[in-house]
């Protein structure tokens, strides 16, 4: 006899949490995540958002959460100690980085260094980190829809998100090595100043 409906469990979904931990600034693009992460949550019930910081877009980017419905999926965190932020990390499923404008981003170094996958922008400093499907992926600066599409994508793949997190670390490691990055920027130094006396 089958057993009634009422007595079936069943399983629940493990939370997708995507992280951001860029300033609330113009430059960094946070609404955009806002943005996107509103289209996002109507698809899907069980990603949340963490956001630490904070800054001048604070209004805005709290306004847009509110107005689509989903401010109660969003942790705040506000500001973190650098010694508190690896947990942050550990935390999340995706690090997300929307920056309009950026050199090599700190966060970045650290989301890679955690073996997070990374979806940022594809500015420039960014693409020189990030390879499409292999550490991470990118999406077009300023697009929230893309951005979006992106989100959902990646959320749907979660048993490649293991590997992609390894490719993160491994490139962290061999690429953003400050003592090695160190050494060779005092050879490239002492080199310059070589060629400079020489030309004298």
């Amino acid at each position: 006899m089958p057993e009634p409906k009422g007595n079936i469990q069943v399983a629940k979904r493990k939370p997708f949490v995507l992280f951001c931990n860029r300033s609330w600034e113009p430059r960094y693009g946070v609404d955009v995540l806002a943005k996107a992460f509103v289209k996002v949550a109507k698809e899907r019930k069980d990603v949340s958002l963490l956001l630490l910081g904070g800054g001048s877009q604070a209004g805005v980017i709290r306004q847009i959460l509110m107005n689509g419905g989903i401010l109660d999926r969003v942790q705040f965190g506000g500001q973190v100690s650098q010694r508190d932020l690896p947990r942050w990390y550990h935390m999340a499923d995706l690090y997300i980085s929307p920056s309009h404008v950026d050199g090599s981003s700190v966060s970045l170094m650290e989301a890679l260094a955690c073996g997070l996958p990374v979806l940022v922008s594809d500015i420039p400093a960014n693409k020189e980190w990030v390879s499409e499907g292999v550490n991470g992926w990118l999406f077009p600066d300023g697009n929230a829809d893309i951005l979006a599409e992106k989100i959902l994508a990646v959320s749907a793949r979660r048993i490649k998100l293991t590997q992609i997190g390894r490719a993160a670390r491994k490139s962290a490691e061999e690429r953003a090595d400050w003592k090695k990055n160190f050494a060779k920027l005092l050879e490239a130094y002492e080199q310059t100043i070589q060629l400079y006396r020489r030309s004298k």
